[in-house]
């Protein structure tokens, strides 16, 4: 008798102090995040549709040519982004060239444009800012395999 007296007890305090006690929190859901060259190249990921890819592979490009710093001649643009990473962006002017793009799949999907990695040693891009390198070996990203060929073929050779 004593026995389930204390048991009874026990169970009763566990649960008051359970009631107390504040709700687990929720894990926070990290949204998915992709490297790509083409709207096709992101919706063979399966997280979004090429229609969808599609827009916002057009806001990118819309992002680079009105944010991506210009020169006024390829040698100048080539001695600040490097040997083979620019392009012409109107008749007066050249900007570093646009590879791929990264697709943060969040609600709504974020993209930002991505050119060669400062490093000229890394496989991968960088954003506007150079800030960072977005690895192709980085397993936490998803890498189209065709971003993959772009990151590995502008790397120099030794």
């Amino acid at each position: 008798m004593k026995r389930s007296i204390f048991a009874s007890l026990s169970l009763a305090t566990v649960s008051v102090t359970a009631c107390g006690a504040p709700p687990p929190k929720a894990a926070a859901v990290v949204a998915a995040v992709g490297v790509f060259t083409s709207a096709p190249d992101c919706a063979a990921s399966g997280l979004l549709d090429t229609a969808g890819c599609d827009v916002l592979i057009q806001q990118v490009i819309a992002n680079h040519q009105k944010n991506a710093k210009s020169y006024i001649s390829m040698r100048l643009c080539e001695e600040a982004e490097g040997a083979d990473r620019c392009e012409r962006a109107d008749p007066k002017t050249f900007r570093r060239s646009l590879l791929a793009f990264q697709v943060t799949f969040s609600k709504p999907p974020v993209a930002i444009p991505l050119y060669m990695a400062k490093d000229q040693g890394a496989v991968g891009f960088s954003p506007f800012d150079k800030s960072k390198v977005i690895l192709a070996a980085d397993e936490t990203i998803i890498f189209s395999p065709e971003a993959k060929l772009v990151a590995q073929s502008n790397v120099p050779q030794k």
